[in-house]
């Protein structure tokens, strides 16, 4: 077989596994980005172990609308600037690598408003395919939903005939 560069979707799969090993990780990385965005309160809903369905909603700062499709690139975070500032990391989260891993596989859905906005936005990414941000009614903060955590691999492995 030759050497070849890997499509997106299959490097974001094996990227995703680094970052995703379980649902607990899923619920840890939502909650992590909850408390640095200065959360107070935050609500955790899962569904056959996490698996089918795990909710995570906090009354943080949100997210502007214009950045919701910028929260769900690969490295992509407000966290940190430089490599320098890697050596004084005062966040929990800082990698830009949570929401788009959970994002590549499963089905995720972002809804956040920011306090001076006075709508929210709303981004459905299925197994890497990110939707279009559309307006929507929301509270101040973030509730993300996912569902089928790891169905991606579930149709890999049928497409592939692997175990």
């Amino acid at each position: 077989m030759p050497i070849r560069i890997l499509p997106e979707n299959v490097s974001s799969a094996i990227a995703a596994g680094e970052v995703i090993e379980r649902p607990a990780s899923v619920i840890k990385e939502l909650i992590e980005n909850a408390l640095d965005a200065g959360a107070r309160r935050i609500q955790i809903e899962t569904e056959a172990a996490g698996v089918a369905r795990i909710m995570v909603a906090d009354d943080g700062t949100g997210i502007p609308i214009s950045e919701l499709d910028l929260a769900v690139a690969r490295f992509a975070t407000s966290k940190l600037e430089t490599a320098a500032d890697l050596t004084a990391i005062v966040t929990l989260g800082f990698r830009g690598e949570a929401l788009a891993s959970i994002g590549a596989v499963s089905q995720l859905q972002i809804t956040s408003r920011t306090s001076n906005a006075g709508e929210g936005g709303q981004l459905v990414i299925d197994a890497g395919a990110i939707g279009k941000v559309e307006t929507c009614g929301a509270p101040v903060g973030t509730v993300v939903r996912v569902s089928n955590l790891f169905h991606l691999q579930s149709r890999l492995s049928l497409c592939h005939g692997l175990p």
